[in-house]
């Protein structure tokens, strides 16, 4: 019933131009503004934006009131690197070259030539580090040590600050890194990666996470992503999320914005974006946001 009622909502005019600041949004009419996933948490924490669509959440400063974080849609990570040979790798061979383990070519493969691997990791938080960061914890006992961050640095040959610096090292031969794949320079390779018995490329994309949808707000992104439990799922994954303030009373919003706000959150959690996969779909609720202390539908 409450999908059917979220359902007519979607199908009204909305009356409000919603603001969406972090990644552009694959549903609805509302404005955007591209910015990173801090400065976009911030815009909502101030009022300038209503939420924020981010793959790196943040956690909420003191005073801000209370953040939900709603998932809406699952993207790959992919393997990148610099050396003219197809690879195909599993996460523990991975997270073993992210962490210092293997630190030459020839020591992946006994065919490949004996010459360094330059791990690249960027320092500045983003989401590809978060996403191994919560893949190798799991797997490897130094990324234990290092806990699940979206800046870590591990034992990388190569650290860079920004995305930029990150592209233009991956020029050098034997380089070896990790990227959203619209941010993949053009001339790599990227491997194939082992989920099972299969060797899997970003277009097997499936959900594969674990989140508990009968807690209210959902268990939240300070949690790692369990090892792969299905076949068909790509190895290397994250969580888009939506993030919204809780009490929707502020800053002079009216109940009105706050439904239209729910209904965009349901609309982009029933939808499949570009390069992504959906939501499990038994999973999708319409989100449950206060008004003046009160839960509304």
């Amino acid at each position: 019933m409450l999908k059917i009622l979220a359902l007519v909502c979607l199908m009204s005019t909305s009356a409000f131009a919603l603001r969406v600041a972090g990644l552009k949004p694959w549903a609805g009419t509302a404005e955007y503004v591209s910015m990173g996933a801090l400065d976009a948490q911030k815009e909502v924490f101030s009022g300038r934006a209503d939420v924020a669509l981010v793959r790196t959440p943040m956690k909420t400063p003191k005073g801000a009131g209370k953040a939900l974080f709603y998932p809406v849609s699952v993207f790959p990570v992919v393997v990148a690197y610099n050396l003219p040979v197809d690879l195909t790798l599993t996460l523990e061979e991975v997270c073993d070259v992210f962490s210092g383990r293997i630190l030459e070519w020839s020591s992946l493969r006994p065919d490949l030539p004996r010459l360094p691997i330059f791990s690249v990791v960027r320092l500045e938080p983003n989401s590809a580090s978060w996403v191994l960061s919560q893949t190798c914890m799991g797997i490897n006992a130094r990324f234990k040590k290092i806990g699940m961050k979206s800046n870590w640095q591990a034992e990388s040959t190569l650290k860079v600050k920004t995305l930029q610096e990150q592209q233009k090292a991956m020029g050098q031969t034997g380089t070896f890194s990790i990227f959203v794949p619209e941010n993949l320079p053009e001339g790599l390779r990227t491997a194939k990666l082992k989920s099972w018995d299969l060797d899997l490329g970003p277009e097997n994309l499936g959900y594969g996470y674990a989140a508990n949808p009968e807690e209210e707000p959902f268990a939240g992104p300070f949690q790692p992503l369990p090892p792969v439990n299905e076949v068909q799922v790509y190895p290397l994954r994250g969580v888009v999320w939506a993030m919204v303030m809780q009490e929707q009373a502020y800053r002079n919003r009216s109940k009105e914005q706050a439904r239209e706000l729910r209904d965009l959150l349901y609309s982009l959690s029933i939808t499949a974006g570009p390069g992504q996969a959906l939501m499990p779909q038994e999973w999708v609720k319409v989100p449950r946001l206060y008004y003046n202390g009160k839960p509304f539908w």
